[in-house]
């Protein structure tokens, strides 16, 4: 049986806010099924930079505000490496071949 998740995150207020697994005019085709005439969809859901961007199927908008130190950019992934690789192992080698990244030793 598959497992139904139901994907967190902050809102602006630093709270930890449920995003609905609802999706449909009035949330008929959510994992649970159908709702009701008095249920709300999910009729989008973007992303625009550091906001998450849910319309609802009843005309109103909720906007989250994604916390960056959650989003790796490609300084943290480096440094990941760099820390956990020995610079001289094989894999390193390959990787630095691969993006034709010159050596520094």
């Amino acid at each position: 049986m598959a497992k139904a998740y139901i994907l967190n995150i902050k809102d602006t207020s630093g709270n930890w806010v449920g995003i609905p697994t609802l999706i449909g005019q009035k949330g008929e085709k959510g994992l649970n099924g159908a709702k009701g005439v008095d249920g709300v969809g999910i009729t989008n859901i973007i992303q625009q930079d550091k906001k998450l961007i849910i319309d609802l199927s009843n005309n109103t908008r909720k906007e989250f505000t994604i916390p960056s130190a959650d989003l790796p950019n490609g300084v943290d992934i480096l440094n990941k490496i760099t820390r956990e690789v020995p610079t001289n192992s094989p894999s390193i080698t390959n990787f630095k071949t691969h993006l034709n990244i010159p050596s520094t030793t």
